[in-house]
């Protein structure tokens, strides 16, 4: 019985798919590089590729020398490796959006280089901080106080803060920082007190308000003015959502209570208000310390 023979494939013949998707992987590559150098070298390199390509395409003994060694050695695939090398290099002349903006604003026409940055802002997870810094100054500008705070904001949650000019913004930008902040530290607090017992509390009084809501006192003992505000602050939220209360006080003292509901008891016991300790939910998501009220 003969045996039929079995010729192993050629290195050639692996590699002939394989190098000419390498070589558009590369060019792929090339084209993001050369379109971040425009309009000079980036340009110049890419009329340079673009007439090689041609020539390759004319001269089929430089194919010969260029992509033999490479083991591509049909001429469909060098035709279609040049076509691919010739089409991306094209795609380098062409604008990408925020080039169009620049220009706009290199112009003058400012309201509608903002209105592409904005657009551009809107949908990057990397937004530039050049844009930023027009498109909010602009807004500023423009009094359109509403559209600034909000790329403040895109600005803020992107980690990113651009240059801005005069003071007001700054402080506008600032200000947003910190808000997003104790935003981010809010939704983590109610994690951070599930992971710990509430402290022992009693609901002294629950009540309905017209204005504002469930409303609830609660006493908790262990409390004192001394402990830190961030504690009160964590626990009168989680009690307020655990007793679903739109507002609670806290107290430390029932006489506290009753000073703070009474004017008759608390000038009878000048000192019992001392012992109220603050309100969560007056101020919608935050805590007032006594302190402030009085």
């Amino acid at each position: 019985m003969t045996t039929p023979n079995h010729k192993p494939a050629s290195p050639s013949t692996k590699t002939g798919c394989l190098v000419p998707s390498l070589l558009i992987f590369v060019m792929f590559f090339l084209t993001s590089v050369i379109v971040k150098a425009r309009p000079f070298g980036g340009t110049l390199l890419s009329l340079a590729i673009i007439a090689g390509a041609v020539a390759l395409l004319y001269k089929k003994d430089w194919q010969e020398t260029v992509f033999k060694p490479l083991g591509i050695d049909t001429t469909v695939k060098r035709y279609v490796v040049l076509a691919f090398t010739i089409s991306f290099m094209l795609l380098t002349f062409v604008t990408t959006h925020e080039e169009d903006a620049d220009a706009l604003w290199a112009e003058g026409k400012k309201a509608e280089a903002v209105e592409r940055y904005a657009d551009i802002l809107n949908q990057s997870t990397k937004p530039k901080s050049k844009m930023l810094k027009r498109v909010i100054e602009y807004y500023f500008e423009s009094g359109d106080m509403g559209k600034a705070k909000h790329f403040c904001t895109v600005a803020v949650e992107a980690d990113v803060e651009p240059s801005l000019e005069p003071n007001e913004l700054r402080d506008l930008y600032q200000t947003t920082k910190s808000d997003f902040l104790s935003k981010q530290q809010t939704e983590k607090e109610p994690e951070q007190i599930a992971e710990q017992p509430l402290p022992e509390y009693e609901v002294i009084q629950k009540k309905n308000r017209p204005v504002g809501g469930l409303h609830a006192e609660v006493l908790i003992p262990s409390f004192s003015r001394g402990t830190p505000v961030d504690t009160q602050r964590q626990v009168a939220k989680a009690i307020a959502d655990k007793e679903g209360c739109n507002t609670v006080n806290l107290y430390a003292t029932r006489e506290a209570q009753q000073a703070m509901n009474s004017a008759t008891y608390k000038a009878d016991h000048p000192d019992a208000a001392k012992g109220y300790l603050g309100s969560w939910g007056v101020v919608p998501n935050e805590y007032i310390v006594a302190e402030e009220w009085e």
